[in-house]
């Protein structure tokens, strides 16, 4: 699959690139037609000549401009319209006589003149974001005006995918950039799929997730169990306020857990997608997630174990018999399991975080 990378410097402009993504993607649907977006006229209203003249400039005002302009102007904002024209400009002084571009080139060019289909638009972090596509045309268009619409919205190419090679981007100036091809890279990202998901890193990532995914179900079964332990104390014993807790907090678990649990596949197909679009970004940004997750991990046990410790402090002064009683004693319990499950999941992700940083690519 073709794909382009690129940073995001500003939400705004992006949320803006996502309008004209999204027509890109709806012109590429068989038998689309175009919204109609004339001015919409109630003739019968128009009590005068003079209402009238003034109705019919307006719509003729509106057919005089061809409606790929009506477009263009509907989903390329002012200031990616002026960076375009900064482009075309510097590249029509280049052809001197030969020079015809205008933005609205660009434009027709995005809606048809890029044989591609546009697969997907994803975020990768806060700050990066990645667009794919496939094509069974080549030549294609070309990918240099994508790019350049990119930076228009102030979206910096920094990789691609051609169909061919891997090449990184590097600008020159505000229109301006060179490329730099990969080899290396290509090679690992024409691998056949299976042969990408037995590499070392994809390794660790599976035997991490399937950890992981053992934890949700543990959780998730520990929920089951107090629930069921609760029913029991309502059934058979006077210790209602913690049998009832018990099933409350099992309740809440079995809804969290066993769902994350279900989605682990898609998880794991999430992080193979972004995997196999920069192995080493990858490793990078799971070295910094499981040390945040470290950090998580000490913090939680940290507060569950003064919890437990309050929550004993308070019962010393409270009758056993009091509901409150049996709330806490309920309370411990399961905090008392989270901090063996979070004992667990801190094992599993300093043993992932130092096999990852042991990987060589």
């Amino acid at each position: 699959m073709l794909y382009i990378s690129f940073n995001i410097s500003n939400t705004l402009k992006f949320e803006d690139f996502k309008k004209l993504y999204k027509h890109m993607v709806n012109v590429r649907q068989t038998k689309y037609e175009f919204p109609d977006h004339s001015p919409e006229i109630d003739w019968d209203s128009k009590q005068t000549q003079e209402e009238v003249d003034i109705a019919v400039k307006e719509l003729n005002d509106y057919l005089d401009i061809a409606p790929e302009v009506h477009r263009r102007k509907a989903f390329i904002p002012d200031y990616a319209n002026t960076y375009l024209e900064k482009y075309i400009k510097a590249d029509n002084d280049k052809l001197e006589a030969l020079g015809l571009q205008n933005v609205d080139s660009i434009f027709n060019y995005l809606e048809y003149g890029f044989e591609v289909d546009i697969d997907s638009l994803n975020k990768t972090d806060e700050h990066h974001a990645i667009i794919k596509f496939s094509t069974g045309n080549f030549p294609f268009g070309g990918i240099e005006r994508f790019i350049i619409t990119l930076k228009a919205f102030g979206l910096k190419a920094t990789e691609y995918f051609d169909g061919f090679v891997i090449s990184k981007i590097e600008w020159l100036s505000d229109i301006e950039y060179k490329t730099t091809e990969l080899p290396e890279k290509t090679k690992a990202y024409l691998q056949p799929p299976h042969s990408k998901n037995h590499t070392p890193l994809m390794e660790l990532l599976s035997h991490f997730l399937a950890s992981e995914k053992s934890l949700y179900l543990a959780a998730g079964i520990i929920g089951v169990f107090s629930a069921a332990i609760g029913l029991l104390f309502i059934l058979l014993s006077n210790h209602k306020s913690f049998a009832i807790t018990l099933i409350f907090i099992g309740l809440i678990e079995i809804a969290a857990m066993f769902p994350a649990y279900f989605k682990y596949q898609q998880k794991f197909a999430d992080k193979v997608s972004v995997y196999e679009t920069d192995p080493i970004a990858f490793a990078q940004s799971e070295i910094v997630t499981s040390e945040k997750a470290l950090k998580s991990f000490f913090w939680l046990k940290l507060i569950y174990g003064g919890l437990i410790v309050i929550l004993i402090l308070a019962m010393s002064f409270i009758s056993p018999e009091s509901i409150l009683f049996g709330i806490f004693t309920a309370l411990i319990l399961h905090l008392a399991f989270a901090i063996t499950i979070d004992n667990f999941g801190e094992k599993y992700t300093k043993t992932y975080l130092t096999d990852l940083q042991s990987v060589e690519f």
